[in-house]
């Protein structure tokens, strides 16, 4: 299944109707990365620097074994 095609499901279940073609121009706006969908109008930077630091790597047989 296409990344279109899985997003195209969602937006049926969350607004029970079909999307439009405005749904279509913004989705393909945001694989493309442009418009309102730029790293720089998203804040990307600010949000990495933010949190950077912050995430943690988790061992995987720490994670099966915790109880």
């Amino acid at each position: 299944m296409t990344l279109f095609n899985m997003a195209n499901r969602v937006f049926k279940r969350l607004f029970k109707r079909e999307p439009d073609l405005k749904f279509m121009g913004e989705f393909t706006d945001f694989c493309d990365g442009v418009g309102k969908f730029l790293d720089e109008s998203m804040g990307l930077a600010m949000w990495k620097s933010k949190f950077e630091g912050q995430v943690q790597s988790i061992d995987r047989f720490e994670l099966l074994t915790f109880h």
